[in-house]
């Protein structure tokens, strides 16, 4: 037989800081979003494995994760829309559940592009 052991839940994490700014210009415009993510001690949160989803432009799913500041950064690629956004899918890491009621920012942020 195999035995699977599950860690235990020690605490918490949340999103913190969720953020997005248009770069690249008129020619070659994309989305810059920023991810923090703290425990239930408000601590940043390092090695949190976010996924998210990008719509608008070309849909696609992406993930990261997070550094010794709690945070993580995507970019859309070049995009030919008015506007992006990005949701946070899930947040994971042993011994922690994530807590969207927790959240701070989020779970989305649209980036429009003038």
């Amino acid at each position: 037989t195999t035995t699977t052991s599950i860690p235990p839940i020690v605490g918490t994490i949340h999103i913190h800081e969720l953020k997005g700014d248009d770069k690249g210009g008129d020619d070659e415009p994309y989305a810059r979003i920023e991810v923090q993510i703290r425990n239930d001690r408000d601590r940043n949160q390092r090695g949190v494995l976010v996924i998210g989803r990008f719509s608008g432009g070309e849909p696609r799913q992406v993930s990261g994760t997070t550094n010794n500041k709690g945070k993580v950064i995507f970019e859309s690629g070049i995009v030919d829309t008015d506007a992006v956004t990005f949701t946070v899918v899930s947040l994971a890491l042993d011994g922690y559940a994530y807590a969207p009621e927790d959240n701070r920012r989020g779970p989305s942020v649209t980036v429009g592009f003038d």
